[in-house]
């Protein structure tokens, strides 16, 4: 089907715009429909198929629904002309002021082309911009936009320029060809181009160059090398341009545009003659493309479809023996010839009240119609009857009658007097509602709505406001669908079966068996519900609120024969041959070549992708970051189709398929998860899907979610538990380790213990002490004895108390140091004097230290150092407190530790200080049982003379 029926119905949206006589149909494309400008000087369309314009605002694109301007600030004018694009796909064009501005990746830039002369049309040949300036040709590379070449010539001389595929050429005393190649040639002129051919154009066309003047009558044709004149046939005041659209030129005047036929210019093939055309364009869809000077653009889908003004408000049409019949909404009827359209008013009612049914019957010559009355009207007489009965429907039985529907009534007209079949049916169960008229009524009082008859099973249908009703010659009957009424508005026979359309849209066939089915009209309508109908020949034409669409009733097939709005309404339709006639309340609408129409889907493209808001190229697509998942794709849907519900669906991998808002022209997928999508594109028009559009977008996964990662991450939690595992080993070993370390501790501490123990209790200190209690018993000194006897068994049993204990007070070393000393200095015959002394700031009942600390060291005092002095002996023992820690000093005037070490090697060669060496390891291991910071320090003390003059020990222990 041809576009053209899509736009016939938006021509009518500007009624003012037509006039008497026959133009091709046209959609005004102007400042109402967003258009700049309505001074359009140039169009073009791009290999994408986006449509250019350039008027007196500047440049701008338009995709069929939106319109895009482009301007920059250093632009001298916008307006302009000479639309072009090159092998790059960038649009060019000239302002008038002769500056050229190009639009690169949807940015208007200027070429820097200073030394202008005015608007001259520049050339765009292949690899090649050519550009006019002062006494120059400037060649250009289009690839980097790069001078090239310069070509001398005498600007003062120019008349016009002009481009194709093959040449650039430069029009003054000569004509200046420059190939593809950069090739110069020069062609003569003959005089009379120069002379009388003021303002010269010229343009391609299929007989060669075809030259016209903006003033002369006569124009030329250049092929191979010379110029043929020819006169313009017909009155053409001024020409100001030239278009060729690939096979046909047209002239462009302030009058119209003439075509160019017949390798003439003929004002007699004029059209629009009514607008100031500029320039004419055609599309790939094979739609014309008129601009004008004041009024906008023309968008014309096919020449051959015409409107026909007609500004007495046709309603309905009905044709008779190629005579169209018009019934209109002011209760007037016109005749015309269905060839010339020349119309006679046969019937004018004053009334001013609609006709709304009108038919004719080709038997009798006679036009039944219905305004504020039904009327009979015989064409050959003019003999008119009436009748005020409202008649609505009303369908041929046989040579004899009709079956109409009326309000109020329904029955049968009788319209001859020939027999009938049906006359003893009718005589028997109707009654004469008009004996002039011959209208009997079988219904009465019932609201009639439509009428029709099937000859296969010699039924007449009544679709009445109490339900449809059939009756035959033998019987009437209610039909229902489901035991329930059906309520129809219209009902009409074909072949052997009923259509009708009920009050709720729906519509149903009723077979000669008057069984009854859903016709599924939704499938033949892109979804639209039907509002009514009309079956012509073979043809069932079906009204939506947007469309007409035509199903053949034979084959089953659709197609859709115009778009509507509710602003413009095709009250009825006829069809002729291979024409279908439209009312419409301005005029009709003449649709041609309907066998040959073509059905061409809108364009989907894809104009920009935005990352993150950032644009980005299609095929950068493919490798996005797991944070660029915001994706938003702008499309145009190229359809100039006006008002065309273009269906766009969309399909994300392996989901169904999903339809987008007509309105929308952004497609947004927010928050993409990682992963590889298949975006599908496709439009659906009359039922048929256009190529898919497919888009591919992959979304890589964050780090921390590729195998690699997670596989590194899994190796690190096994290793991170491993040494977690090792760690719990080596606490486990540590602690069993500590355990056994302080197990062993205290064995050695429990063993030093012993050995301090057993320094004290050694035979030589028994042996000493059981010698000194003997003595006194010699003596018999019995108080003395008892006395000694008594220390030295409470000292036996301290230290053996002192066993069973780790700590002591302060109070009980003392005590046990005081009956230690007494024995030994019983031992010393009076030579040994002690003193303990404590500093009054300590607590010797509360402050604890380890139990046999002291003592070994006391001995060692007695033992070495006063045991051999043959003076007074003097032991000293201070308990201090200094800062934090306890200080025990225990001083002797001894010989001191050499003199003693001597002695005892001459005693004994391998005599070592058992006590001593005792309390140093107790020391030790009472530092690692306790953490605490014992200290021991012995000084050996000299006089002036460095005489040994005896030692001191000094123990530091920290107190908590």
């Amino acid at each position: 089907m041809q576009k053209i029926n899509y736009f016939l119905i938006i021509l009518f949206l500007v009624f003012p715009y037509f006039n008497w006589g026959q133009n091709p149909f046209y959609y005004k494309i102007d400042k109402t429909k967003g258009l700049p400008s309505n001074n359009v000087y140039d169009i073009y369309q791009d290999s994408k198929g986006f449509m250019w314009f350039a008027s007196n605002l500047g440049l701008c694109k338009f995709d069929g629904k939106n319109f895009l301007s482009y301007s920059n600030d250093i632009q001298t004018s916008k307006a302009g002309s000479n639309i072009k694009e090159d092998k790059y796909g960038r649009i060019w064009y000239s302002n008038f002021d002769g500056y050229l501005y190009y639009v690169e990746n949807g940015i208007l830039k200027a070429l820097n082309n200073k030394n202008t002369i005015g608007f001259v049309k520049f050339g765009i040949v292949n690899d090649y911009l050519f550009v006019v300036q002062k006494n120059n040709i400037l060649i250009y590379e289009l690839k980097n936009i790069q001078l090239a070449k310069i070509v001398p010539v005498n600007t003062d001389e120019l008349i016009a320029t002009h481009s194709n595929t093959n040449a650039f050429y430069f029009l003054s005393k000569n004509l200046t060809i420059i190939d593809k190649n950069l090739t110069l040639k020069k062609v003569k002129l003959n005089e009379d181009i120069t002379i009388n051919f003021p303002a010269a154009i010229f343009q391609d066309s299929s007989d060669g160059l075809l030259f016209v003047s903006k003033y002369a009558k006569h124009f030329y044709v250049y092929n191979k090398g010379h110029f043929s004149k020819k006169f313009i046939e017909g009155k053409c005041n001024f020409l100001q341009n030239l278009s060729f659209d690939g096979t046909t030129n047209w002239v462009c005047t302030t009058q119209g545009v003439i075509k160019y036929k017949d390798h003439s210019i003929n004002t007699q093939n004029t059209y629009f003659k009514d607008f100031n055309i500029s320039y004419v364009f055609k599309d790939k869809q094979d739609n014309y493309w008129f601009s004008t000077i004041s009024e906008g653009i023309l968008l014309v889908p096919n020449l051959e479809n015409n409107f026909i003004s007609f500004d007495k408000k046709p309603n309905v049409i009905n044709v008779l023996n190629k005579q169209l019949f018009i019934g209109t909404t002011n209760d007037k009827i016109y005749k015309s010839d269905i060839h010339n359209f020349k119309f006679t008013k046969i019937f004018d009612g004053a009334t001013n009240h609609e006709i709304y049914f009108i038919n004719s019957d080709s038997t009798t010559n006679k036009l039944f119609f219905t305004s504020n009355t039904f009327k009979i009207k015989d064409l050959k007489t003019n003999e008119l009857s009436e009748n005020i009965i409202a008649l609505k429907d009303a369908q041929k039985i046989d040579q004899t009658y009709y079956a109409f529907a009326g309000s109020g009534l329904c029955g049968f007209l009788k319209f001859s007097n020939k027999k009938s079949n049906w006359d003893n049916f009718i005589k028997a169960n109707s009654n004469p509602f008009d004996e002039k008229l011959k209208l009997y009524s079988c219904f009465k009082g019932i609201q009639g709505k439509s009428a029709t008859y099937n000859p296969f099973n010699q039924t007449v249908y009544f679709a009445t406001s109490s339900g449809l009703f059939a009756m035959n010659r033998s019987k009437k009957i209610e039909l229902k669908f489901n035991n329930a009424s059906l309520y129809f508005s219209k009902i009409k026979n074909f072949n052997n079966y009923v259509i009708g359309l009920t009050t709720n849209e729906h519509i149903y066939t009723i077979d000669s068996k008057n069984k009854i089915k859903l016709f599924s009209s939704e499938q033949y309508t892109n979804g639209e519900k039907v509002i009514k109908f009309k079956v012509i020949q073979n043809s069932l034409f079906l009204f939506t609120p947007y469309s007409i669409y035509e199903y053949n009733l034979l084959s089953k097939s659709s197609r859709k024969v115009i778009a509507l709005n509710p602003e413009f309404e095709i009250t009825d339709l006829a069809k002729i041959e291979t024409k279908l006639i439209l009312a419409n309340s301005r005029g009709l609408l003449i649709l041609s070549n309907l066998n040959n129409t073509i059905t061409k889907h809108p364009k989907f493209i894809v104009n920009s992708i935005e990352v993150n808001e950032k644009k980005r190229k299609i095929t950068e697509l493919e490798d996005l970051k797991f944070n660029e998942n915001n994706i938003n794709i702008n499309f145009s849907i190229l359809s100039f189709i006006p008002n065309q519900k273009n269906r766009l669906y969309y399909k994300i991998n392996n989901q169904n398929w999903q339809l987008l808002d007509d309105e929308s022209r952004n497609f947004k997928l927010n928050s993409l998860a990682p992963g590889k999508y298949s975006i599908l594109f496709l439009t659906e028009f009359e039922n048929k899907k256009s190529a898919i559009t497919k888009i591919i977008i992959n979304i890589e996964k964050p780090f921390w979610l590729t195998y690699s990662f997670i596989f590194f991450i899994l190796i690190l939690c096994f290793g991170f538990l491993l040494w977690i595992y090792q760690i719990q080993i080596k606490k486990i070993q540590k602690r069993n380790q500590l355990i056994l370390d302080k197990i062993n501790l205290e064995k050695n501490v429990n063993q030093s213990k012993l050995k301090a123990i057993k320094s004290q209790m050694n035979p030589h200190f028994f042996y000493n002490a059981l010698n000194t209690l003997q003595s006194y018993i010699l003596s018999n000194e019995k108080k003395e004895a008892v006395e000694y006897l008594s220390k030295f068994s409470n000292l036996t049993r301290t230290i053996l108390e002192m066993t069973e204990k780790d700590w002591i007070t302060i109070s009980d070393e003392i005590k046990t140091l005081a009956l230690y000393l007494d024995i030994e200095k019983a031992r010393f015959e009076g030579d040994l004097t002690y003193t303990i002394t404590i500093d009054p700031s300590i607590d010797t009942e509360l402050i604890k230290i380890p139990s046999m600390l002291i003592q070994p060291y006391v001995e060692n005092a007695i033992k070495h150092g006063l045991l051999h002095k043959k003076e007074e002996k003097i032991l000293t023992i201070e308990f201090l407190k200094i800062e934090n820690n306890l200080i025990i000093k225990i001083d002797d005037n001894g010989i001191g530790r050499v003199k003693s070490n001597a002695l005892n090697k001459i005693k004994n060669k391998n005599h070592q200080s058992f006590a001593t060496d005792a309390l140093q390891n107790r020391i030790a291991l009472l530092n690692q049982y306790t953490n605490k910071n014992i200290s021991i320090e012995t000084i050996d003390k000299y006089t002036i003379t460095e005489q040994a003059s005896g030692t001191t020990v000094i123990i530091k222990l920290p107190l908590e």
